[in-house]
């Protein structure tokens, strides 16, 4: 019920021209001007913290991989042992072959040396190569 007694709405308290925004002024209220598009200044500032940080923590964990220097030299024992196991990976062999190289190469792309293979009582020659210069290698085993 109603204060009125009545059954239905109760009427407005305030009706008049003054009446705020979600009331019901009628059809030919003045509301005043019709608020305008919300600036998007404020996603500036978060998203630039945002950017800030995750350049950072990118400069911080990637940054150490840029200036990456490789060795200047080859280790002649190192590349003998990496052959070896090569060797005895595609021949399918049950043992190491004895592989002797120069004691150090210079790290150079396109620079080749050779190496000597002594496996089952014969003696074969490997030819690398250097692929770049980063110490990656190329080799051939020959008869």
């Amino acid at each position: 019920m109603t204060p009125t007694g009545g059954v239905g709405p109760a009427p407005a308290a305030d009706s008049g021209p003054e009446a705020g925004p979600g009331r019901d002024a009628g059809p030919d209220a003045d509301l005043g001007p019709a608020p305008g598009p919300r600036g998007r200044r404020g996603y500036w500032v978060p998203g630039l913290i945002a950017m800030t940080v995750l350049l950072a923590i990118g400069l911080a964990f990637g940054a150490g991989d840029l200036d990456h220097r490789s060795s200047s030299t080859l280790n002649g024992a190192d590349v003998a042992e990496q052959i070896a196991v090569a060797i005895e990976a595609q021949q399918s062999a049950h043992g190491l072959p004895e592989v002797e190289c120069p004691p150090s190469e210079p790290v150079r792309p396109g620079w080749r040396f050779v190496c000597t293979v002594e496996q089952t009582a014969s003696e074969r020659t490997v030819q690398v190569t250097e692929i770049d210069g980063r110490g990656h290698l190329h080799w051939q085993l020959n008869s």
